[in-house]
């Protein structure tokens, strides 16, 4: 795992730190019974594993993800795009940001 380009200087104070989490969260994703329980943080997670920092994706983002994702996340995080997605694009910025915010609240609720 490589150190993300795009860490945040620190729009939260702590972002950095969560990111780094959220990647870590996603090895856990890997698991089969993880991914189905939490698919929606799994969604989350998987974003900070982009590492596409000054770039637009595609609102389908999970195919840039090896090993593939598992059917829960990917739907997930298909929901998760149609919320920020514009014309099927979205700032990777932004799609980074709202994980970060997203994920935090998941991880309240859990």
């Amino acid at each position: 795992m490589t150190e993300s380009r795009c860490l945040p200087e620190a729009r939260l104070p702590a972002e950095a730190e969560i990111i780094r989490l959220m990647r870590r969260v996603w090895r856990l994703c890997q698991r089969p019974e993880f991914a189905r329980k939490y698919a929606e943080l799994c969604a989350r997670a998987m974003v900070a594993e982009i590492n596409a920092c000054g770039t637009v994706v595609r609102d389908n983002f999970w195919v840039l993800i090896k090993p593939k994702p598992h059917l829960p996340v990917i739907k997930a995080a298909a929901r998760f795009a149609a919320k920020l997605a514009v014309d099927g694009y979205i700032p990777y910025r932004v799609l980074l940001l709202r994980a970060v915010e997203e994920f935090v609240e998941i991880i309240r609720l859990v």
